[in-house]
């Protein structure tokens, strides 16, 4: 069965100069998500902040914070650059793919 979909929203990006430490850049993230499949409909959301931070040592944490689709809800803190997993946030991965399946089969 053929699924559709449309979002809407904005992200808004601001990056701060200087030197040292603290917040790098931060991405603000609100996006409305519609998917429609058999005449059923399923609503979502993307929404949160990335941030970037400089830590004392020079090191970069990404914080990705909020709901991501199909994926997390919470915080999940990584280094970029090694790619290392700091801080894990909740899975709703099956539970939210399950959900939206339900919906848009109408079961």
């Amino acid at each position: 069965m053929p699924v559709a979909g449309t979002a809407l929203g904005h992200v808004t990006i601001r990056t701060f100069s200087g030197e040292g430490t603290g917040v790098a850049q931060v991405n603000n993230i609100s996006i409305g998500i519609t998917v429609t499949a058999g005449g059923n409909t399923f609503r979502f959301r993307d929404v949160g902040a990335d941030v970037v931070q400089i830590k004392p040592d020079g090191t970069l944490v990404l914080l990705i914070t909020g709901q991501v689709p199909f994926t997390f809800a919470g915080v999940l803190k990584i280094d970029p650059e090694t790619e290392e997993v700091i801080l894990e946030p909740r899975d709703r991965s099956e539970e939210q793919l399950a959900k939206a399946c339900r919906a848009l089969t109408g079961g």
